[in-house]
């Protein structure tokens, strides 16, 4: 079964509203386009807070050089996708 272009919105938009997991969309620039609910709650920030931000704000300052460049890379297509771990910095 294939799904219309609608039917695969509103799936992608119930994933990211209803997951239990952290997810946001980042701009090539770094800034943050949406993020769901889980990782401001995880995190301690508002939603209108984290998208006044980039990821690095949010990134321990040990860890942000090398995800800056695993997502410049991301960005040029030198790689699909990358996957660290990586430390965050909470509101609190």
């Amino acid at each position: 079964m294939e799904l219309n272009k609608l039917d695969s919105f509103k799936l992608f938009e119930s994933v990211f509203n209803n997951s239990g997991i952290a997810i946001a969309l980042v701009h090539s620039s770094g800034k943050l386009l949406n993020v769901n609910k889980f990782f401001c709650d995880w995190l301690g920030y508002s939603k209108e807070e984290m998208l006044n931000m980039t990821f690095a704000q949010f990134t321990h300052g040990e860890d942000v050089d090398a995800d800056v460049e695993l997502y410049q890379d991301l960005i040029e297509g030198t790689r699909d996708y990358y996957q660290m771990e990586k430390r965050y910095i909470t509101k609190s």
